[in-house]
């Protein structure tokens, strides 16, 4: 009995195909062609929301560093940093292509990629508010540690109070 995929299952192996392909190529630090692999993905499989968040990640590289091949310890650490932002680790990512601009500190594209990363990733981190009763508790603290000659003082005056 001859088993037939259904042409779900090819276009899922051929987007697949392509994005090891773009990730060889991230390896390589040839990130035009990681650009163009994934769009070719993209392109035969729009709903997959994977590929569509590496082809946005990958845009943005590309717009400032376009590769990161060769063997100076700049280009490397570039590429790890990369593949550390493409998985989505932000933290190594930032750190990475710091020690990346510092040992290239005149790679003017390599600052401006740091920066739209750093920039991103301090978006994914928004400050957390304090919920209003902790806010409130801790106004009744600072409250508390008011001396009591002090709070004599600091009373609102009377209707009744005249004033000059």
């Amino acid at each position: 009995m001859e088993v037939r995929r259904s042409v779900l299952e090819r276009r899922e192996e051929n987007v697949n195909q392509l994005v090891q392909k773009a990730f060889g190529a991230a390896q390589t630090g040839n990130y035009l062609v990681v650009q163009e692999q994934l769009q070719a993905a993209q392109d035969l499989d729009p709903s997959n929301k994977n590929v569509q968040q590496l082809t946005e990640k990958f845009q943005k590289v590309v717009a400032s560093v376009p590769s990161a091949m060769g063997q100076e310890e700049s280009a490397t650490l570039t590429r790890k940093a990369l593949l550390a932002y493409a998985n989505n680790d932000m933290k190594a990512s930032v750190a990475t292509l710091r020690q990346a601009y510092y040992k290239d500190p005149r790679n003017e594209r390599l600052l401006s990629l740091l920066n739209k990363i750093e920039a991103e990733a301090t978006m994914k981190r928004p400050n957390r508010p304090r919920a209003p009763s902790s806010f409130l508790r801790s106004i009744k603290r600072c409250s508390m540690r008011v001396k009591p000659s002090w709070k004599a003082a600091m009373t609102w005056p009377s209707k009744n109070a005249r004033t000059s």
